[in-house]
């Protein structure tokens, strides 16, 4: 796992060690998107397939699950796809029904 990366690169992720498992949760609060905004940023833009955290707590709408049991270039790929995507922001045009082009609240 590529923390150094994490720290520098996406310091609007926060990810939490993994203790005795190959998952890490990643917190992506801080980028104060709506669930279904987080969930096309990751799936759509990143193109990444985590779990998400409201799968085993349903107030864990901003958090999802990754699996690092991978080789580290297939993890380090995940990682600069994931930057590359919260770097560009959330594309609104996903939700057309959405009134406003704030992202925040797509």
């Amino acid at each position: 796992m590529d923390r150094k990366f994490y720290a520098n690169e996406l310091p609007e992720v926060t990810l939490f060690k993994p203790e005795g498992t190959y998952q890490i949760w990643l917190d992506f609060s801080k980028l104060n998107l709506s669930d279904a905004a987080l969930k096309h940023l990751v799936v759509h833009q990143a193109k990444l397939a985590l779990t998400p955290g409201d799968w085993f707590e349903s107030s864990h709408t901003q958090f999802m699950r990754m699996n690092v049991a991978s080789p580290l270039a297939k993890i380090q790929q995940a990682l600069h796809q994931l930057k590359k995507a919260v770097d560009a922001g959330v594309d609104c045009s996903f939700n057309q029904n959405a009134n406003t082009n704030d992202c925040c609240s797509c």
